[in-house]
């Protein structure tokens, strides 16, 4: 993806150059990207969550990854959204976590915003207004906070009543 950046101070004297815009860190341990991003990713991040149904691609080399595939602009199904969800939980502690979709707008901010709310306890608002802030034209799925919600209300069923931040 190629952007546009105008600086006065840049070589380019004001002119628009064009960049190639990287993935966005939502917080130190915890980024969304492209599908660029998940092909050729930055050395420090160590897990890849591909969550671009249209775009399965090579593992990269030395890195945890796994291919979870979300429908582009379509509600997240439940079923996928606890799975890319647990793999988040399960990978935190020992990686540095990177999800990626093709534009890395949609699917993997929407999963991150899941991940916020049903791992970290961050109110849905909250964590939509963490990763919008970081993410710039970041649009989640429809229906993503009815879609936590459930997936909230299953886990504290399994989990023994523990439902978690609302």
């Amino acid at each position: 993806m190629l952007s546009l950046y105008y600086s006065p101070s840049s070589p380019a004297r004001g002119n628009p150059v064009f960049i190639r815009e990287r993935m966005h860190l939502i917080n130190e341990n915890l980024a969304v990207g492209n599908a660029q991003d998940a092909e050729r990713p930055v050395r420090f991040m160590t897990a890849i969550l591909n969550v671009a149904a249209e775009s399965q691609i090579d593992p990269p080399a030395g890195r945890a990854y796994a291919w979870i595939p979300f429908k582009e602009f379509s509600e997240a199904d439940p079923t996928l959204l606890d799975e890319a969800v647990e793999w988040l939980e399960q990978h935190e502690k020992d990686h540095r976590l990177m999800v990626c979709c093709r534009a890395g707008m949609g699917r993997s901010v929407s999963v991150v915003i899941a991940y916020l709310c049903l791992i970290k306890g961050v109110p849905y608002q909250d964590a939509v207004k963490q990763v919008t802030a970081r993410r710039p034209g970041a649009t989640p799925l429809p229906n993503l906070e009815g879609t936590i919600r459930f997936l909230r209300e299953l886990r504290a069923k399994r989990n023994g009543g523990h439902a978690g931040t609302p």
